[in-house]
């Protein structure tokens, strides 16, 4: 990625995401929690796999369709954006009060 504030950013949340999604199964896997390991795997290389295959099917990954998405529709990509976050933010809170 471009050694730009936004590459560098880029860079920084996918290691992020990489890291924080291997650590998360590795705890699942090493304390009895094999179903949430099996499942984050699952997620983690399902996108893998569509990052994959649309570099190899389109030239650009699915990251970089997002972007254009966004250049395209700034509102709705945004919104879609925040509402996947916030998505995920409620499973996060829907486990942690259980």
């Amino acid at each position: 990625m471009a050694m730009t504030p936004g590459g560098i950013a880029r860079t920084v949340g996918l290691w992020i995401l990489i890291l924080a999604t291997a650590a998360s199964a590795w705890i699942d896997f090493n304390h009895d929690n094999t179903v949430w390991g099996w499942f984050k795997i699952s997620v983690a290389a399902m996108v893998g796999f569509y990052e994959i295959l649309r570099y190899m099917t389109h030239g650009e990954t699915i990251s970089t369709k997002y972007k254009k998405f966004i250049l395209k529709h700034p509102f709705w990509g945004y919104l879609s954006l925040f509402l996947f976050g916030l998505g995920l933010a409620g499973v996060i809170l829907h486990l942690t009060v259980w």
